[in-house]
């Protein structure tokens, strides 16, 4: 009874069915959309200064 419950709701698309490159795929656009997030939500860095040439005087 119990194998007939997990027979009927299983999942129809099995892992080993999707193509690999699909996966690989999607992965790089996950990572590409976190890079333009981590971009856009990073506070403008401020100019820094030439310190080497003040440093030798």
């Amino acid at each position: 009874m119990v194998q007939v419950a997990f027979n009927r709701y299983a999942s129809a698309v099995s892992i080993s069915k999707v193509p690999i490159s699909l996966i690989v795929g999607c992965l790089m656009r996950l990572v590409g959309v976190g890079v333009i997030v981590g971009q856009l939500t990073q506070p403008p860095q401020p100019p820094q200064l030439e310190i080497e040439g003040i440093m030798k005087e």
